[in-house]
């Protein structure tokens, strides 16, 4: 065996960074967790507008997300201007204050910066369940 126990407690201070396709198989588990427990969660898909700078504004966006998101919080990249978060646990309204922190916090850390944020938000449906 290559692996041991402790491989998987390392524990990581900030979002989890993914590809699209794991973000996907995250959220189809996420699905099942949800239709067990009850519980909630969120899908957040956040835009950089026009007036971006592309590639600085994105990973300065990318920075706030893993840095300003629960470590359980997985974020994924789909394009090169927009990135796909799943708020486990998180309201629809919950969700939206979020984002909201997660704008200000991008702007007070790049003022210089004139992207502007657009954020969608939508609870997390059991349709399609896998």
């Amino acid at each position: 065996m290559d692996f041991t126990v402790e491989d998987f407690t390392v524990y990581q201070m900030q979002a989890f960074f993914c590809t699209f396709e794991i973000f996907q198989n995250i959220v189809a588990l996420e699905k099942r967790h949800i239709e067990r427990s009850g519980q909630e969660s969120s899908i957040a898909i956040v835009s950089l507008e026009k007036e971006a700078v592309p590639v600085t504004d994105a990973r300065r966006l990318e920075r706030i997300l893993l840095e300003g998101l629960r470590t359980g919080d997985p974020v994924a990249r789909p394009e090169a201007n927009s990135y796909i978060v799943m708020l486990t646990g998180a309201t629809v309204e919950r969700a939206s204050y979020v984002m909201g922190r997660i704008d200000r916090e991008f702007h007070k850390t790049y003022r210089h910066s004139k992207a502007h944020l657009n954020y969608q938000i939508a609870p997390l449906n059991l349709e399609g369940a896998g």
